[in-house]
């Protein structure tokens, strides 16, 4: 392996774990107080996002295409943390702590590209999450007293103020590449959900002219492009109910062509 490759992984997972266990520690000794009067084993999906540092309007990507709702590395990236950070029990199954995430990520680049130099890995995420409902105080289901939350209960019965939403968002390494023929590939352990087994089926229009394909995890894909240019590559993700989501970013091809000699290109006089 080049020499340069350890010390570039290093870099880029410092970059994006930078700080994170300081705020992480600052937000909930600031939060806590507010929910403690919660039960939070009562949390659908064990994710309040009323509980999260947001780093991003997690609420906007809902699986309905917008203009707003590119997905890049770095909203991907955003996203995850403040799901991350909303959650309310110390579980680790579905959320890897984001330094895994980070590292999986580089060495997957790392591996698929020992034998294809053209490979892009895709990063994806889905999650079932809870909000308060903006109407749970006025449906007298919260108590909300000195800036605290409290359980409701009416005649021993509890009051669930929550609703559960949906977040989406898949990602391309980069958003700039210099070659029109690439392969595409989702690896499982960059598949990031606490639903996995909602899932019924991926697909994935990259705008090649070629329409929807399925695709499988860990499964390369050969995507060829006619000419430079800005693309939205799309993907559609089905439940198991039916209901389908879907999320989208841009890449920009850009191959510059190189000069040819003549004897290369026609033989010999």
């Amino acid at each position: 392996m080049n020499k340069i490759v350890p010390a570039l992984m290093l870099l880029m997972i410092t970059s994006i774990t930078f700080g994170q266990k300081e705020v992480n520690a600052s937000w909930k000794n600031y939060i806590n107080p507010i929910f403690q009067g919660l039960d939070k084993a009562k949390v659908p999906h064990a994710i309040l996002l009323d509980y999260a540092m947001e780093f991003a309007n997690v609420q906007a990507y809902n699986g309905t295409l917008t203009d707003s709702t590119y997905v890049d590395m770095a909203s991907l990236s955003n996203i995850y943390k403040t799901l991350y950070m909303g959650k309310v029990t110390n579980d680790t199954i579905y959320f890897p702590n984001i330094h895994h995430v980070a590292y999986n990520w580089i060495t997957e680049r790392i591996d698929q590209n020992t034998t294809s130099k053209n490979t892009l890995v895709i990063t994806g995420l889905l999650y079932e999450y809870s909000i308060i409902s903006p109407n749970a105080l006025a449906q007298n289901k919260i108590i909300v007293n000195n800036n605290k939350y409290y359980d409701k209960y009416i005649h021993g019965t509890w009051q669930n103020p929550y609703l559960s939403q949906l977040a989406i968002a898949f990602s391309l390494p980069v958003t700039k590449y210099n070659k029109r023929d690439i392969n595409l590939v989702l690896p499982l352990n960059l598949m990031l959900s606490n639903m996995a087994l909602d899932i019924q089926k991926i697909e994935l229009n990259p705008n090649d002219g070629l329409g929807y394909r399925q695709i499988n995890y860990n499964q390369n894909y050969a995507i060829s492009y006619a000419s430079n240019g800005t693309y939205d590559v799309v993907f559609k993700v089905t439940l198991t109910n039916n209901q389908i989501l879907y999320s989208h970013t841009q890449i920009e091809i850009n191959q510059k062509f190189t000069s040819v000699k003549w004897e290369d290109r026609y033989g010999n006089p």
